[in-house]
């Protein structure tokens, strides 16, 4: 599941602040609206969600329903699993693979 969370910069006089998280919503575009409504450092207006460097933004985050360490551990056992099945030709191509990247 996603979220997105609104970030706002915390000196809205000067712009020397950190970015600070303000708000969370369930809609990309809800968050959008949200902070293309508002007024950055100094009073400035401008259509933030569209802005690379803004006063505002809307940031992605994910949401874990479970465990991630619990799913992290069986995805390695799964992997050994997978691992020991592969011939030897098959193994020693996907290392030569990964070695590349």
């Amino acid at each position: 599941m996603k979220i997105y969370a609104t970030y706002k910069n915390s000196d809205m006089t000067e712009g020397r602040g950190p970015m600070v998280m303000d708000k969370v919503f369930l809609h990309k575009d809800h968050a959008n609206n949200y902070i293309d409504g508002k007024p950055g450092i100094m009073g400035r207006t401008a259509k933030w969600s569209q802005e690379k460097h803004g006063d505002w933004k809307v940031e992605e985050i994910n949401v874990y329903e479970y465990d991630v360490q619990e799913q992290e551990e069986k995805n390695k056992k799964d992997l050994q699993v997978v691992l020991s099945s592969l011939t030897t030709r098959e193994y020693d191509l996907l290392e030569q693979h990964f070695k590349r990247k």
